[in-house]
């Protein structure tokens, strides 16, 4: 829960030859950070519509300040009617068309001033919601509650936390407050008052965690294990090194130092990984062979995120060339040593050691997986 507005954004994944859609991780990236907007990404209309409920609340309670649709080609007349699902669920909010390019094309009728059409890249774009968040008055709640269901789960946390800050065995901290509201209103007070730093453990190990591909480690088990690999003897770290060929399905010789045979597929426990040590923006690949494609998936990201900072698409060899110089790609694989956490290999091509140290930083506050280097050092350590 944060204290940003909210833009519905519908738009599917998958781009040309049902690839990652690059203009929609770059538009979501841009009006996340640089526009400062919490940004609810759906696959389609019908995801959004199931998750109606939600959004209707989240309407309601003055948080949403605009949507945006991408027009399917040749779907001229289903843009209209999603626009009147939308204007149901959305009345008097402005909407924004992502039109497609065709004969169908979507086109915003001066009778309709709340519809706009811009493509991802306009400069339009940028300043309609610029214009937007500008506008828009924050709901006055400290804790950034946006709809019944969080408030409930936050009182229940904060429930949960006084019993834990101020119940002993005995209730001998019992503090002289039995009754539960009162507890929560000075929980409340407690969280509101001291630093974040001193109650965040405490607090948000009481909330459920999304399942998600690669979850940050528990903060003693990673260390422990980036520790082991910090302090690995010559022996130690040739064994990691060659555990982690042998995730890659491939064989160390130990005659040559080289290897026997390369797995087309680089192995079940591999991924492709890419990252900009400039916008710490990363790609992981996993369907079978697109290990290498991590880096171009990611380029293809950071073209149109730097194409809509400067208002203007550059195709040339030039621009291309300065965003892949930032873009360091490697593969993350598990399994490795026995380790609990990925770790995530890094082939470095130059980069100084303050971007090196930049991207490990980032990694390792992440806690999804350990950066090193393909001679098994952590990255930016040497």
């Amino acid at each position: 829960m944060n204290g940003k507005p909210v833009i519905l954004y519908v738009e599917s994944r998958y781009g040309s030859l049902n690839g990652p859609n690059h203009d929609r991780e770059a538009l979501a990236f841009f009006l996340a950070n640089d526009l400062d907007c919490e940004v609810r990404v759906y696959d389609y209309m019908e995801q959004l519509k199931e998750d109606a409920d939600h959004v209707s609340k989240l309407i309601k309670s003055g948080w949403v300040i605009l949507t945006i649709l991408c027009q399917e080609r040749y779907m001229e007349d289903m843009v209209a009617k999603d626009i009147v699902a939308i204007r149901e669920l959305s009345p008097g909010l402005p909407i924004l068309i992502l039109p497609c390019l065709s004969e169908a094309r979507f086109k915003a009728a001066p009778e309709t001033p709340d519809i706009f059409a811009y493509m991802h890249e306009d400069p339009e774009l940028g300043k309609l919601v610029s214009t937007l968040v500008s506008a828009w008055t924050k709901p006055k709640d400290a804790f950034h509650v946006k709809t019944a269901l969080e408030r409930s789960v936050l009182c229940n946390q904060l429930a949960n936390a006084y019993l834990v800050n101020n119940l002993g065995e005995g209730d001998e901290h019992m503090l002289g407050v039995p009754n539960g509201n009162d507890q929560i209103v000075l929980e409340a007070i407690r969280v509101g008052l001291v630093p974040a730093e001193f109650i965040k453990a405490e607090f948000d190990s009481t909330l459920p965690r999304r399942v998600q591909s690669f979850e940050p480690v528990e903060v003693s088990a990673y260390d422990k294990e980036l520790a082991s690999i910090k302090s690995m003897d010559e022996a130690a770290r040739k064994e990691f090194r060659d555990n982690m060929l042998r995730a890659r399905g491939m064989t160390p010789c130990e005659e040559t130092g080289g290897v026997y045979c390369t797995g087309v597929g680089q192995g079940d426990n591999a991924w492709g990984f890419a990252i900009d040590w400039l916008t710490l923006q990363e790609s992981i690949t996993e369907r079978f062979g697109e290990h290498e494609l991590a880096k171009f998936y990611l380029l293809q990201q950071l073209r149109r995120i730097e194409a809509m900072r400067a208002k203007t698409f550059d195709p040339s060899v030039d621009a291309k060339y300065k965003c892949s110089a930032r873009i360091v790609d490697g593969l993350i694989l598990n399994n490795v040593n026995g380790l609990s956490v990925p770790v995530a290999c890094m082939w470095t091509q130059g980069e100084t050691k303050e971007h090196c140290q930049r991207i490990a930083d980032h990694i390792i506050r992440s806690r999804r997986f350990i950066p090193v280097t393909p001679d098994g050092f952590i990255l930016g350590a040497g």
